[in-house]
């Protein structure tokens, strides 16, 4: 049995050797098709008898005893093509070419979706980075605010020493006061004038107590909303910083996502 008519025989089998759906062709010296077996999905409408054509990859094949690799348009058979033209050879002697078919249907379904999610990713990476660094300013700003109020709160302490120095003035107007209204009362009837100083004293001296006492009150509840909105502050600050470094592993995830998907297509250049 020579070389062609044994390959013939085994066409089915080397067409089975293949994972990818194809069409298989054995040609002999002269590019006349001595079998043909199809594809299961596609047909490239050719038959047994007959030439190849002279402009395609086995012609091309016969011609310079080469292995020519061609890729078809969908134009051609409906579908990508990918064809392989590898001569036949018998004592040196070139007696046909064997040539295989393959459908690129899923390699170019491959190749979208891995352009698609590159793409996609892309974008997230580009989304995701503008949160990260939004995150990033967001946490400086509340870093800043957390300063300035607690600036506030120091100055809202440090006037307790000023309202207790008032306190103190009011008390010693008050005793001044009452010392006066004392002495005025002695003096009798000479004393009626100073009698309504000291009233005015001592009254003064009332009111200046009151007044901070209700300022006092006034800045300890400035106190602790102030601290309260540190309290919050610093809760906010931390979720920033944390959304911040999320964002950051999410852009590096997705980068990787992407390179993914470039690997993805080179593949299916490459099947």
């Amino acid at each position: 049995m020579d070389v062609l008519t044994t390959l013939k025989s085994h066409l089915e089998l080397f067409k089975k050797v293949n994972p990818l759906d194809c069409a298989a062709i054995i040609t002999d010296d002269k590019g006349t098709i001595l079998e043909y077996v199809s594809g299961k999905k596609f047909d490239i409408n050719v038959a047994v008898n007959s030439r190849v054509a002279k402009s395609g990859a086995v012609a091309k094949c016969l011609d310079t005893g080469k292995e020519v690799y061609l890729n078809l348009p969908n134009e051609v058979y409906g579908m990508p093509i990918r064809v392989i033209a590898i001569p036949i050879f018998d004592n040196n002697k070139l007696i046909g070419a064997i040539s295989t078919c393959t459908t690129l249907a899923a390699q170019e379904t491959l190749q979208k979706a891995s352009q698609n999610i590159a793409a996609t990713s892309e974008e997230i990476t580009a989304t995701t980075e503008e949160v990260a660094s939004s995150a990033a300013l967001l946490s400086d700003n509340l870093v800043d605010l957390k300063d300035k109020i607690e600036d506030v709160v120091n100055e809202v302490k440090g006037t307790d020493n000023i309202l207790s120095f008032i306190n103190g003035i009011a008390s010693s107007t008050n005793l001044l006061g009452l010392n006066a209204a004392i002495e005025a009362a002695r003096a009798g009837e000479h004393g009626k004038g100073f009698s309504i100083v000291a009233k005015e004293i001592r009254k003064m001296s009332d009111d200046s107590a009151k007044s901070v006492k209700v300022i006092k009150e006034i800045l300890n509840r400035i106190h602790e909303k102030s601290s309260i909105m540190l309290e919050v502050i610093n809760e906010t600050s931390s979720i920033g910083g944390q959304q911040s470094i999320a964002t950051k592993e999410i852009s590096l995830a997705i980068q990787e996502l992407t390179s993914s998907a470039m690997n993805l297509e080179e593949i299916s250049k490459i099947i």
